[in-house]
């Protein structure tokens, strides 16, 4: 089950549906963030970032809900495995 769910997250990252999701937040929300330094981080980022993590964990987790997973079960799969198959990922680019 654990090469299930990597491997459909693994393809879902990669997926147009994923990169344009995030580029259309991103796209959103980068001025607010201009010339802000680490420090000056408002209540107003710390949302964002949180409506950035919410979306992101929907999102995924619909994705993995598609083969029978969820988040929840990803977060079981031994930290070891994640990082060779995000590794992998990284080459296969």
């Amino acid at each position: 089950m654990a090469l299930l769910l990597t491997d459909t997250l693994f393809q879902y990252l990669r997926g147009d549906e994923w990169q344009h999701t995030i580029k259309t937040f991103v796209r959103s929300h980068c001025d607010e963030f201009k010339g802000v330094e680490a420090s000056g981080y408002s209540h107003h980022h710390h949302k964002i970032w949180k409506d950035f993590k919410d979306m992101s964990e929907n999102v995924l987790g619909f994705a993995l809900d598609t083969v029978g997973g969820s988040i929840e079960s990803l977060e079981k799969v031994p930290q070891k495995f994640l990082s060779y198959i995000l590794l992998i990922g990284s080459f296969s680019r």
